[in-house]
């Protein structure tokens, strides 16, 4: 946290993860810009490698922690900072909630990131002919 005790959010502006906490995010809280691109990439830093082994957008400094990854931030902040609420109070819709957001960190988005990562002279990536052996495999 800051000198004026709100929250630090490392963030990258095209990270759908970064967007997820921001949305959850509430409250009041600093972000600090992290460009994943230049320099090599400045999550790789050594400033940032001390706060987040992973070296990995997002990551939010609070309470005296920082904690990385979207979904485990998002619960934090569900248990710690009560309102508003997050997620629902009841067990089966809230299981709900949970089987879609892992679907989306874990399912979805890996394909969308390597979908947007192909270049022009690689679009055969995108084609329906990969799409669907990896559909059909479960991925």
């Amino acid at each position: 946290m800051t000198e004026s005790g709100k929250p630090i959010l490392y963030s990258y502006f095209r990270s759908s993860c970064s967007w997820r906490v921001q949305i959850a995010l509430a409250f009041d809280y600093e972000t600090v810009p992290l460009n994943l691109i230049k320099d090599g990439g400045q999550q790789f830093s050594e400033e940032f490698r001390a706060l987040n082994l992973m070296q990995q957008v997002p990551a939010l400094k609070i309470d005296g922690i920082t904690i990385g990854q979207s979904l485990a931030i998002t619960e934090y902040l569900e248990e710690t900072w009560p309102t508003p609420r997050l997620l629902p109070q009841d067990l089966k819709r809230r299981a709900q909630v949970c089987v879609i957001s892992d679907v989306i960190a874990r399912g979805v988005q890996p394909l969308q990131v390597w979908l947007w990562t192909c270049t022009p002279a690689h679009l055969w990536c995108a084609s329906p002919h990969v799409l669907l052996p990896l559909d059909t495999r479960g991925m």
